[in-house]
């Protein structure tokens, strides 16, 4: 007998969000004469910026970026130069985020290019460590999976936004670009959210919300305190940025409220009906919301009217002893529905009448939405997948393996290939170790 969460409802889009190279592989400039670079810079920049007149809606709702030529900092032996980019404003960014003003240059002093660079992503902390390196991967084209880089000109219109993993990211205030408020209101009189906004092949994927911003009449003529945007922020202590599904189960185990209920719903294996719950983000806890099916039905039916961070839920006795493939393309509609906030933050549970609770999150969202458009997109293609799933467990048993090991061996071999991770916890539900197959043994091992 199968098992397996079904997902209807009303259709939001809203969706959210985060972000492979390593540092070591940006290449050093080799050594030059040493060329003072900022009076060079500073010449570059007052020459082009004139010829960028027409400001970004950006620049009209936030307030002009400006360099802060005192904090200039030499990199590279003066092929590169790194400005402070100031702006006089009232902001409170959510993750780890990062604001320069950027300068290459050739041997000879030649301004290369220049423009303004964004980072986000991890922590400030960091950001700030790293700053020199990250800055000189970039112009290198060497950009990493775990943060998003924007480049535009001098007044924040966008020049390049692709990423590592090729989507391509763009900032925008909520409910996008346009406004029927004017300027000087969105300026100097109210708050904006604004949110990373991703796209692939033109298409919308997620968002993320980045910071939000409070324009004031004074602060046109106050730039200390908290008028002064130094283009740093986020990703505090308190603040812990999930874009990987370990990431996400170091939190997750160590939130009371979801140690809870996955204890709840271990206790309810023994019944003849399926219960769960789906969840949301709120802040640094989670709202649980209660769903049960059916007696002898094993699905839960239910509806939901806005995004999600994913679900749980239990199985009972004569159902699967992990994950169905249906509750893995129940991922999919969530997505597909626009009901997924984030999706490397996304993840579903589920505990099982053998004692065993699993997690599973999305490690690249491009290989799921590739391996789900060739194996959910139609009935047929979802029942060769189901069976192709349920001969490898037969096989597995066949071969000797225990309904446990059969079973996640068979997982293995049905979603390689999907982009998805597997988990496994302990008994108080306060470790998932990441589990992978190994020449048809299953090890688990700790993300870190």
């Amino acid at each position: 007998m199968h098992s397996f969460l079904k997902l209807v409802g009303p259709i939001v889009l809203l969706l959210f969000g985060l972000w492979s190279c390593s540092l070591e592989e940006v290449a050093p400039y080799k050594q030059v004469n040493v060329v003072d670079p900022l009076p060079l810079a500073k010449e570059y920049y007052e020459l082009e910026k004139p010829r960028q007149v027409n400001s970004s809606f950006r620049i009209q709702a936030e307030h002009e970026i400006f360099p802060f030529w005192a904090g200039a900092r030499s990199h590279a032996d003066g092929r590169i130069l790194i400005v402070p980019a100031h702006r006089k404003l009232q902001v409170r960014y959510e993750a780890g985020y990062l604001r320069r003003f950027v300068f290459e240059l050739d041997a000879s002093g030649k301004v290369l290019r220049g423009g303004m660079l964004e980072l986000a992503g991890k922590d400030s902390k960091f950001l700030l460590q790293n700053e020199e390196l990250l800055v000189e991967g970039f112009l290198a084209g060497v950009k990493s999976k775990d943060l998003t880089y924007l480049w535009s000109d001098f007044v924040a219109r966008p020049l390049d936004g692709t990423q590592a993993d090729g989507r391509v990211v763009a900032l925008q205030r909520e409910g996008g670009a346009k406004s029927l408020l004017d300027a000087e209101a969105l300026r100097t009189e109210f708050c904006i959210d604004w949110y990373w906004v991703y796209s692939f092949n033109g298409v919308v994927v997620f968002e993320v919300y980045s910071h939000t911003t409070c324009g004031s009449a004074s602060c046109d003529t106050n730039a200390q305190d908290a008028c002064l945007d130094d283009g740093t922020g986020g990703g505090g202590d308190d603040y812990v940025f999930i874009d990987n599904p370990c990431d996400l189960m170091e939190v997750l185990s160590k939130n009371f409220d979801f140690k809870k209920k996955f204890q709840e719903l271990s206790h309810n294996t023994g019944l003849n009906y399926e219960t769960g719950y789906f969840f949301s983000k709120n802040g640094t806890s989670y709202n649980f919301t209660y769903i049960q099916g059916l007696a002898n039905d094993p699905e839960i039916n239910f509806s939901i009217s806005g995004p999600i961070d994913g679900f749980i839920h239990s199985h009972y006795t004569g159902t699967y002893s992990l994950f169905s493939g249906v509750d893995i393309k129940t991922m999919y509609t969530t997505y597909q529905y626009g009901m997924m906030n984030n999706p490397l933050s996304f993840s579903i549970g589920v505990t099982t009448p053998q004692g065993n609770s699993y997690m599973v999150g999305i490690e690249d969202i491009s290989m799921f939405l590739n391996f789900s458009s060739a194996n959910f997109s139609s009935q047929s293609s979802f029942n060769s997948l189901e069976e192709f799933y349920e001969n490898n467990f037969i096989a597995f048993t066949v071969y000797g393996k225990t309904e446990e090991e059969a079973r996640e061996l068979a997982f293995f071999e049905t979603f390689a290939n999907s982009g998805l991770q597997l988990f496994k916890g302990n008994s108080d539900f306060s470790q998932f170790k990441r589990i992978t197959k190994n020449n048809y043994q299953v090890n688990s091992q700790n993300c870190n």
